[in-house]
């Protein structure tokens, strides 16, 4: 008999009823909860319920109840093959024996989930192409302190978000059987069940997966989020310390996607082509997609000659002003994340001239991302992250699919300091007059998402693309919806790809290629990618100033009642340089042309930093950053600008220097106008 009971699940939920409001940012230590440090094995999933752990690692027939909690120290676990019903714990993780077939694969310790109790797993198919795979890290959502880990009730937490919804039967003597919600972060049972069927056939195998999908016979290997860090975590910390909030939370992505992306390439040694996704469930509310891409470089390493390619599915990794006092002190343990096997580091010979036998620094230390001083999560943005890496791996291509009215991807703006209206020009969400002298526009979304798809299109001409789509604001991710086989797209680009389908679309980027061709002065870079360009929904990314061919980038519309004198402090400048740069009869007078000139274009020259360049025009790296933000001359990190760069000065001519390093005005060591020396 079945026997609902509601007070079970409550006694579960005791833990999170006393919570106090939570603030983003806490300090994260790494302390403990006081908890046991005495490690203890992960409860293992059943269909009668959470079983015991056998030394050998299988469950046994103890039931396990209540679920383990939290953990100071995480739980521990065996490896193992399952296929259906059965898992083979003393083999542990081997070869796929049947082609077409669903295994779920464990990787054992040191692998586990975010609250440090639930064993991690992750799913792969041997499909009819071997050679060909479809790597799919699945968007889990983020967390960074104990409101986002934990939560003041589990429904707030936002690590491993899909498993919220998940419950489990639990089986009692008498075959009395009680409904459990899950309430840890875990692998989410709508992967669990890919298993299940005796026929081996999933209902997860929907749109990127489906029969008709370009993609459907190549081999996949699903690897979940359960830890909220995006797959490149690599730490264990403690939130909340002495408070009833505290959390310790195990950041270990990076140590669960590494053991999965080894697995993969012991047992598929020769593929040719890679793909690697960064997307969910249809249904999924979970950001995170883009950590796909920080896995990238490591696959090239490995398939030399093979195609690799990153897409990102609804996560275009825009975050606002307080992403940087979030992440500073690093809680995810990005710096830390190590990639598994190191032995053919190195193996990867870049086509262009320049780099040939030239290494980013971090391949010698084997770590996944760069040292801090070259990219740096809390600090560079994703632009910066793919310009760094394909200047290494020039054979690699980035993409990414979006929805430009994607509500989760705007919540995760907001929670870092983002806001949805800020300005009402220049590519702004509002429509109505902006008040006088303010200049608004560096915290709005459409703006902040609008700039970011253009300077990440301009700057990246032969290494990304993007698929921008209009669509019902509360859908998010398109690569597991059923028309991914059949959606097409109205796009600016002129060539033939106008109407072609997400599918079509993405399977011609997957075969485009970044070529390199030999003259005599060194090795041309350009791409035979189709599309040609960007394909973007019509009128999506309309509005910012400087984003076309040959425009001029330091432009700012008139505002209803401007003049150079009422718009000058916004920039921190005066009337004088506002007209000596637009023009006009009188600076009192209100401008008639659409818009005008607030800066002078510099370009960045190369081994320049910004410091120097703020240095002599008499400003500072600061007020630099903040004149080019969330404009297409944005600046992400002052410390990490790049040769060719377009950025906008005002200067501060009483502070400005001349070429000889001294004060410009005034200056007795000088005349104006007089011969500069050679």
């Amino acid at each position: 008999m079945m026997e609902f009971m509601p007070a079970a699940k409550l006694a579960l939920l005791a833990v999170y009823t006393c919570l106090p409001f939570l603030v983003s940012g806490q300090t994260a230590v790494a302390t403990g909860c006081g908890l046991s440090k005495t490690p203890q094995s992960c409860p293992i999933l059943t269909s009668k319920g959470y079983m015991y752990a056998q030394t050998t690692g299988g469950p046994s027939t103890q039931l396990f109840e209540p679920p383990l909690s939290q953990q100071d120290v995480a739980c521990t676990s065996k490896p193992a093959t399952c296929l259906v019903d059965t898992c083979d714990y003393t083999n542990g993780m081997t070869d796929l024996r049947l082609s077409d077939t669903w295994y779920e694969l464990k990787p054992g310790s040191p692998a586990v989930c975010g609250h440090g109790n639930r064993e991690f797993s992750f799913f792969a198919k041997k499909g009819k192409n071997p050679n060909k795979m479809l790597l799919i890290l699945l968007a889990g959502g983020l967390c960074w302190d104990s409101g986002t880990c934990l939560g003041k009730t589990p429904a707030d937490r936002k690590m491993a978000i899909d498993s919220l919804a998940d419950s489990y039967l639990v089986t009692f003597s008498g075959n009395v059987q009680q409904l459990r919600d899950e309430l840890a972060p875990a692998v989410p049972q709508a992967l669990k069940n890919m298993i299940k069927s005796t026929t081996g056939k999933s209902t997860f195998e929907t749109g990127i997966l489906q029969q008709g999908s370009n993609f459907s016979d190549w081999s996949v290997v699903i690897v979940p989020d359960c830890t909220g860090d995006m797959h490149i975590g690599n730490r264990t910390i403690t939130y909340d310390a002495g408070l009833p909030s505290c959390i310790t939370a195990h950041h270990a992505g990076a140590v669960n996607t590494g053991l999965a992306i080894q697995w993969m390439m012991k047992y598929f040694p020769s593929l040719t082509d890679v793909l690697v996704a960064g997307t969910s469930f249809k249904q999924s509310k979970a950001s995170g997609g883009s950590g796909g891409s920080y896995w990238a470089w490591y696959l090239q390493e490995r398939y030399t000659t093979a195609n690799i390619r990153s897409v990102t599915d609804s996560d275009l990794a825009i975050y606002g002003p307080q992403k940087k006092q979030i992440f500073q002190t690093d809680p995810w343990g990005t710096l830390n994340a190590s990639v598994p096997d190191k032995s053919f580091l190195g193996n990867y010979v870049s086509p262009t001239s320049q780099l040939q036998g030239k290494k980013p620094n971090f391949l010698a230390q084997g770590f996944l991302l760069p040292a801090k001083n070259e990219y740096f999560f809390a600090d560079d943005d994703k632009t910066y992250y793919i310009r760094y890496i394909t200047s290494y791996y020039p054979s690699v291509i980035f993409a990414d699919i979006s929805l430009f009215s994607d509500l989760i991807q705007e919540q995760i703006f907001l929670q870092t300091g983002g806001r949805v209206h800020d300005c009402c020009y220049d590519g702004c969400s509002c429509t109505a007059q902006q008040p006088i002298g303010v200049r608004g526009g560096k915290y709005d979304w459409q703006k902040t998402q609008r700039v970011t798809i253009w300077r990440r299109d301009i700057l990246i001409p032969n290494n990304y693309r993007i698929w921008l789509d209009r669509a019902n604001p509360t859908r998010h991710f398109l690569l597991f919806w059923e028309d991914f086989v059949t959606h097409q797209l109205v796009v600016n680009d002129t060539k033939s790809y106008q109407t072609s389908t997400a599918n079509t679309w993405l399977y011609n980027l997957v075969n485009s290629r970044v070529i390199f061709t030999t003259i005599s002065t060194g090795i041309v870079v350009s791409n035979n990618l189709k599309p040609s360009n960007a394909s973007i929904c019509l009128g999506c990314l309309n509005g910012v100033l400087g984003s076309g061919p040959g425009e001029e980038k330091c432009l700012m519309s008139w505002g209803p009642g401007e003049s150079s004198m009422s718009v000058a402090p916004m920039f921190k400048t005066d009337w004088l340089a506002l007209w000596s740069l637009n023009g006009g009869d009188s600076p009192d007078l209100i401008i008639s042309q659409s818009y005008y000139r607030f800066g002078h274009e510099y370009v960045i020259l190369p081994g320049e930093t910004l410091a120097e360049i703020a240095n002599r025009f008499g400003t500072t790296e600061t007020e630099l950053t903040d004149l080019n933000y969330n404009l297409i001359t944005h600046i992400s990190n002052p410390y990490h600008v790049m040769a060719g760069d377009v950025i906008c000065i005002v200067p501060h001519f009483a502070a400005a220097l001349d070429r000889m390093g001294n004060p410009l005005c005034p200056s007795n060591l000088q005349t104006f106008g007089a011969q500069l020396p050679v």
